[in-house]
């Protein structure tokens, strides 16, 4: 309404009446009227344009409004798993966002918020150990939404990851005989497609790389991050399926003919993303942890 003091304009005047305003360039504060169409009851008097109050409608709305007001792009930051490349992430809908992508964790730098600042929303998506990687790099990032695929933030664990003994035998096998039998059981299908051009470092690097994760990831820790959703794919041959659905609970998106790779077919992550990304937002749910000890000692990672 126009308030005290204040008239309509007609419709026909209204164009008419806007225009000079916008064109005459503003000296002093200027007050915005942003409308939220959302309410809970229908107040007799009001007559703007309104709607019942939905959460789903609500949040898109929202956003979008954020977005627009800010002018900032948007900004996926993508945390691979061990002895991966940026090139894995090809089969990512990216289009309207930047993409920031971990790899190579022999050695671990936190990322500080500044680093993120001039963004609008930040989404993570952590594949396998990526998922720890993201716990011990990315806490003070300011997440909309934080996606597991295929992963734990406990990756060496008997009830939640890979248990201690299979990690081991792993760790052994492939400083003896290479990548080859891993990569086969972790990329599955996929694999021929993908195999000559897997790794471009060294054995020795990555076997350093995997060293260093395993017996980090082995030290008790709290992890902060607010998960929104984890993927769980059902034909993961490195972290047990069961072992990630009794991790996640309620935020387990099972799918069931799904490798370890979750990047493989384009199509799939188009439409999988299409639909976590739209309903995976905080703070829909709060991941009930499950009982682990903590460390008080001080760790470089922290």
């Amino acid at each position: 309404h126009p308030g005290l003091g204040g008239s309509g304009v007609e419709k026909q005047d209204f164009e008419a009446t806007l225009e000079p305003l916008l064109a005459e360039p503003r000296t002093g504060k200027t007050v915005a009227y942003i409308h939220v169409p959302f309410c809970e009851t229908h107040c007799l008097y009001c007559g703007f344009y309104n709607k019942a109050y939905r959460e789903d409608e609500s949040r898109i709305y929202a956003d979008a409004l954020i977005q627009e007001l800010t002018e900032t792009p948007d900004l996926i930051v993508v945390a691979l798993g061990w002895a991966s490349e940026p090139r894995l992430v090809q089969n990512i809908p990216t289009e309207g966002y930047d993409v920031l992508v971990l790899y190579d964790y022999r050695t671990l730098e936190p990322l500080a918020a500044a680093d993120t600042a001039s963004y609008g929303q930040i989404t993570l998506l952590a594949w396998s150990f990526g998922v720890w990687v993201a716990e011990q790099v990315c806490r003070d990032i300011p997440f909309r939404r934080a996606v597991a695929l295929n992963g734990t933030p406990l990756p060496v664990d008997a009830r939640y990851g890979i248990p201690p003994q299979a990690m081991a035998v792993t760790r052994q096998g492939i400083r003896r005989t290479g990548t080859d039998l891993f990569d086969r059981r972790a990329y599955g299908t996929y694999y021929d497609r993908l195999s000559e051009t897997l790794h471009t470092r060294p054995l020795e690097e990555l076997c350093d790389e995997l060293d260093a994760l395993s017996e980090a990831a082995a030290e008790p820790y709290r992890p902060n991050i607010e998960w929104s959703a984890a993927v769980v794919g059902g034909a993961d041959r490195i972290f047990p399926p069961a072992h990630m659905a009794a991790y996640w609970k309620e935020l387990a998106i099972p799918v069931p003919d799904m490798p370890h790779y979750p990047f493989g077919d384009r199509t799939a992550m188009e439409k999988l993303l299409k639909n976590v990304l739209k309903s995976a937002a905080p703070p829909l749910w709060k991941i009930r942890l499950p009982s682990f000890p903590v460390s008080t000692s001080s760790s470089s990672f922290r």
